[in-house]
């Protein structure tokens, strides 16, 4: 005899059932998700001869670009009780920056400390005073920001990111969750790249040779 299930029953059960179902496609969807991010990680550092790696759950890629070392990882940060996974890239430029140099993309604060009458440094350019956010700037930082080769590049990576730093020569930008393709890992490393392309040819096409600062006696 089949047993008789009230209604209320039916209802629970069809509940519970469509939980467990929505689990199910929820943990499978980001297995998918998983295996195609590390998949296309792998493509772009493989494509780019660098080297890939898993950590527990993180994903780190080292390379080489244009004779600085970088650094591409994910990494989850937590915010309380929520948590947030996101894609940092790292560009190691200690050897040609000036040392002191440090400068971040303004945020909402930074305008309205500006307001106020509270300012940092200023490299003496209208965009570039207006994006970034320069502190103990020097003569020689100065110079390299406004170098024709840097200008463009570092004013385009300021409105790429929404964080963008340099600070004690490194270089750092980051992406807003992780990027599960080798297109959008392209987009997101670009503008960083070119940028270090231009801050290492301007640096090292101002670098006086040791030999030529040596006076003849």
């Amino acid at each position: 005899m089949i047993p008789f299930m009230t209604e209320e029953a039916y209802v629970k059960g069809g509940v519970i059932l469509a939980s467990v179902l929505l689990i199910a496609a929820s943990a499978w969807q980001n297995f998918h998700i998983a295996r195609k991010t590390k998949h296309a990680w792998r493509t772009f550092a493989t494509a780019r001869g660098w080297s890939y790696d898993e950590i527990a759950r993180e994903i780190e890629v080292l390379g080489v670009h244009h004779g600085a070392q970088v650094s591409l990882a994910t990494e989850t940060r937590n915010q309380g009780r929520a948590s947030r996974r996101l894609a940092v890239l790292r560009v190691d430029l200690s050897d040609v920056l000036p040392s002191g140099l440090h400068l971040e993309s303004k945020v909402l604060l930074d305008r309205f400390l500006e307001r106020l009458g509270k300012r940092d440094g200023a490299v003496g350019d209208t965009e570039l005073d207006a994006a970034l956010d320069l502190k103990d700037l020097n003569p020689q930082g100065r110079a390299l920001l406004v170098a024709p080769h840097v200008r463009e590049p570092l004013l385009r990576a300021s409105k790429d990111y929404k964080h963008l730093v340099i600070i004690e020569g490194l270089l750092e930008a980051e992406h807003p969750g992780v990027p599960f393709t080798a297109v959008d890992l392209e987009k997101f490393v670009t503008p960083t790249l070119d940028l270090v392309e231009a801050l290492r040819t301007a640096a090292l096409s101002t670098a006086v040779p040791e030999s030529h600062s040596v006076q003849r006696s």
